[in-house]
């Protein structure tokens, strides 16, 4: 596997060039009590992420008891999604853009609270509708929102603390207390960003908001939450699969 990863990289480098993802500033967050602060950050996130599972599971649910209206939920997702995003373009997507935005702190203070709260009903909507799509980018999204509403914060309080590092630690706290997998979490986001001056940062963030949030929804992950959304899928169509048999036990 490993050998497999190296090379598709390089192959990939070599047609598309060594940019990062998500580019962004080379942040620097040098005061010692800045550790501390990613640690609470981290925990603070853990229960946000424990409600995005909830929620994720919840609107599953609520389709799932509307079987009648199944059939018209995509298109009625999509219309309203397609409405709203008139006056929020950073509603459409994956998330990509609003994160950059807020890597850079070019988002106002306004859409960094709005957005987040938007992104995800939107995500758990489109998921719930089985409107094809992933949960990983607008994770990422998401806590890259969050943390630059938090980082706006600690810049009033130190000031010359950049918000977009905040972003990074937010979206990598968030994925960690999602997916369950902090260690994958920080390597994700260094890589993704190439940006390895906030490892230690990003390892606090990570290890607090996954330790925080696996009591409050026990081991159950965005993996998980997908798995069981796509045996319940097959099950409705009767093609019983062996993922549908591994998601079940999973229950």
């Amino acid at each position: 596997m490993i050998l497999c990863c190296a090379v598709a990289t390089a192959v990939s480098r070599s047609v598309l060039g060594k940019q990062p993802t998500y580019h962004i500033p080379l942040y620097q967050l040098g005061r010692p009590a800045v550790l501390v602060v990613a640690l609470l950050f981290g925990a603070a996130l853990g229960p946000v992420a424990a409600f995005v599972l909830k929620g994720l599971r919840w609107f599953a649910a609520l389709q799932d008891r509307s079987a009648r209206l199944a059939p018209f939920m995509p298109f009625v997702v999509l219309s309203t999604l397609g409405v709203a995003s008139a006056w929020l373009p950073h509603l459409l997507g994956n998330g990509y853009g609003a994160a950059d935005a807020a890597l850079h702190g070019d988002l106002a203070i306004p859409l960094l609270v709005t957005l987040p709260i938007l992104r995800f009903g939107a995500t758990a909507a489109c998921q719930a509708a089985q409107v094809p799509g992933g949960l990983l980018t607008p994770m990422l999204s998401i806590g890259a929102l969050i943390g630059g509403l938090v980082g706006a914060g600690v810049s009033h309080v130190w000031p010359g603390t950049p918000p977009g590092a905040f972003s990074l630690l937010g979206m990598g706290a968030l994925l960690a207390g999602t997916s369950r997998d902090p260690i994958s979490s920080v390597v994700l986001l260094s890589e993704l960003s190439s940006d390895y001056h906030l490892i230690l940062r990003l390892a606090c963030a990570c290890g607090a908001a996954t330790l925080v949030s696996r009591p409050l929804d026990g081991a159950r992950s965005i993996v998980w939450a997908r798995a069981v959304r796509r045996a319940r899928s097959q099950r409705c169509r009767g093609l019983p699969s062996r993922s549908t048999r591994r998601a079940t036990s999973l229950r």
